[in-house]
């Protein structure tokens, strides 16, 4: 029993970590409560039904996604949409190299337009994924403008409703492909 007793007396310590965390501005568990029970619905695959390869990066998508962290669930959307892609591209039959000049790696927008030549049901919910993760990887018109308070609020939330739609575009596609390359 004592050292469940050291254990209480430690977290229970004024000058403990976890204090100064619970009084931070990060701390918000209302929050999360309300991130993790609007991302319920999206979850329309089961984890079995994932490909082995990105389930991990599913589980990573759906703790930003909780949190709040709107630009990683984005930018973890378009990621984890092209390695969905580059997974099936071979039971797919789409090269994923060019076969002229250099043998580098196609672009997530020409994979993307190469599938709509076979599948175009799709096409729409993956151009969703990769517009909103491109937008925040390589920058978009508000960034290093000065925001108010109220600016920064309406940005947040705008970020938010792309998370979402991000996510449930991908699970689409993450849905559709395995079926489509067999």
């Amino acid at each position: 029993i004592q050292p469940a007793i050291d254990e209480a007396f430690r977290l229970t310590d004024a000058e403990n970590a976890i204090w100064e965390f619970i009084g931070s501005d990060i701390f918000r568990p209302e929050d999360w409560k309300a991130n993790r029970d609007a991302l319920v619905p999206l979850k329309l695959l089961r984890p079995q039904t994932i490909n082995f390869e990105l389930r991990a990066g599913v589980m990573e998508l759906s703790h930003a996604f909780v949190f709040g962290h709107w630009a990683s669930v984005q930018a973890l959307s378009r990621a984890l949409l092209e390695q969905a892609i580059k997974l099936n591209c071979e039971r797919l039959g789409i090269d994923l190299r060019y076969t002229y000049g250099k043998k580098e790696y196609k672009s997530l927008e020409t994979l993307i337009k190469e599938l709509r030549e076979h599948f175009p049901g799709i096409v729409g919910d993956m151009n969703v994924v990769r517009q909103h993760g491109n937008r925040i990887l390589h920058g978009d018109s508000d960034f290093g403008r000065k925001m108010t308070q109220m600016d920064r609020g309406r940005r947040m939330a705008s970020m938010r409703q792309d998370a979402i739609l991000s996510i449930r575009s991908l699970f689409q596609a993450l849905e559709a492909l395995p079926k489509l390359a067999r």
